[in-house]
């Protein structure tokens, strides 16, 4: 179960195809631009929808995630994909929970951005596990700020970092998994004990990062 652009998908198709090699059965839940992907590995597929990377390929979308213009319109892009994003984001959690009880599975392998995975890996404990295509993103490290600030400001400050991008993420999990059936709102406690104990995968070459 992945969200993203194609750089999302790609390690779980890799993933998926040593699983399926092993005998296992695969099903992919992605956004609808990549069933072509997936079904070409000879995966089942589940749709998340066309809307998140639609709104990624938006003026604004493409403002906020390009490496050009300024930062106040990068800020104003950013701002702008939040408000859009908002009622998405429920949407997408949603159709994540009916996926996943529709196909029942023994394992659930899910992107940092499906936020049922975290619900599902609390209600299922040992059972999922969380794949990450970028490095250390839960993980805090002295020498990089976490992801989404893509800087280096010094030993204490890089690993402050974690902590704020840490506190967004817990925050949206308890807001978008609160109106799906069964799961009620969860404490910031019983989240954080779900991000601390999962099993986590970085899908990162040793030949690019060092361990």
């Amino acid at each position: 179960m992945s969200i993203g652009t194609r750089g999302d998908m790609e390690p779980f198709l890799a993933v998926g195809e040593l699983l399926k090699k092993a005998g296992h059965e695969v099903v992919c839940v992605m956004p609808e631009q990549f069933r072509n992907l997936a079904e070409a590995s000879g995966f089942g597929f589940r749709t998340l929808g066309s809307e998140f990377i639609e709104l990624l390929e938006s003026d604004y979308g493409k403002a906020a995630m390009g490496g050009s213009g300024t930062r106040w319109q990068k800020i104003k892009a950013y701002y702008k994909l939040a408000q859009v994003f908002r009622p998405m984001r429920k949407e997408l959690a949603r159709r994540q929970y009916e996926a996943v009880q529709a196909e029942n599975p023994d394992r659930l392998v899910h992107h940092t951005k499906a936020i049922y995975g975290y619900v599902w890996s609390r209600q299922h404990p040992g059972k999922a596990t969380l794949l990450s295509p970028v490095p250390y993103i839960l993980h805090p490290t002295g020498q990089m700020s976490h992801i989404a600030f893509a800087r280096d400001w010094g030993p204490y400050w890089n690993k402050a970092s974690y902590g704020l991008a840490g506190f967004g993420l817990v925050k949206a999990i308890i807001a978008e998994s609160k109106p799906l059936p069964g799961v009620g709102k969860l404490s910031s406690a019983q989240v954080k004990e779900v991000l601390r104990n999962e099993q986590s995968i970085y899908t990162i070459s040793p030949a690019l990062f060092d361990r």
